[in-house]
């Protein structure tokens, strides 16, 4: 049975990352007997095995999304005014959308 890497913890998820690759590299086990061991999509741990292969063991540790840029002196990241929206806006939206009906 297939687990949803989405649906665990990042601290199950790093754990296990690490036993997957350490299973590859030091016990020389096929990387796709692994990762169906696991449950896991056979794609992952050849992601993992690249990212261990480039900066090693701190590769596969668990990090923090950094998530979307922060708004800065009233405008949003793409330059755009986020301010409220104009009479004249608020007309062209409909009711669901905070307008008016005409």
């Amino acid at each position: 049975m297939k687990i949803d890497g989405r649906t665990l913890d990042h601290k199950t998820l790093e754990h296990l990352r690490l036993t997957a690759v350490r299973r590859v590299i030091e016990d020389r086990e096929a990387p796709s007997a692994v990762i169906e061991s696991l449950g896991l999509c056979r794609t992952s741990i050849y992601r993992w095995l690249r990212s261990h292969e480039k900066d090693g063991w701190k590769a596969l540790a668990q990090k923090i999304a950094q998530g979307p840029d922060l708004l800065i002196e009233g405008t949003d990241a793409r330059g755009g005014d986020f301010g409220p929206a104009s009479e004249h806006q608020r007309d062209q939206r409909g009711p669901r959308q905070g307008g008016v009906l005409v």
